[in-house]
């Protein structure tokens, strides 16, 4: 806990730095997510892995090319995270991360409609 406790201090005294290139900041979030996983604290993972989406997102729409390692990573982490609830609506919440990556088209060669047609006909939604 002390270890995970540093991490998480580190990290987030490294995401306040402005001059953070997006690649370092990327990789950032996701790895003080992973941290917050450990401590037990999914809702706060949940929502560094939901930055990371979206801020990739933002910085491909203002062509700041940056590798998708990071993000693919947080989304299956979100993703794992939401199916551990069992609850449909976690499942729902799987269900966009996949398609938002979808969207992203970040060639990974994951089907992610094949993904989103298993936890639909897991959950029947």
């Amino acid at each position: 806990k002390k270890y995970l406790e540093e991490a998480i201090a580190i990290y987030e005294n490294l995401l306040k730095n402005k001059e953070l290139s997006p690649q370092i900041r990327q990789q950032t979030l996701f790895k003080l997510g992973r941290c917050r996983e450990a401590m037990n604290q999914d809702d706060a993972a949940l929502t560094l892995y939901n930055r990371l989406l979206y801020s990739y997102r933002a910085e491909s729409n203002r062509n700041i090319s940056v590798k998708p390692v990071w993000v693919v990573k947080g989304a299956r982490a979100a993703v794992m995270i939401h199916l551990r609830r069992r609850t449909p609506e976690a499942a729902i919440e799987a269900i966009r991360i996949y398609r938002m990556l979808k969207t992203m088209q970040l060639e990974t060669g994951e089907d992610y409609d094949e993904f989103i047609k298993n936890i639909r006909d897991k959950y029947r939604i």
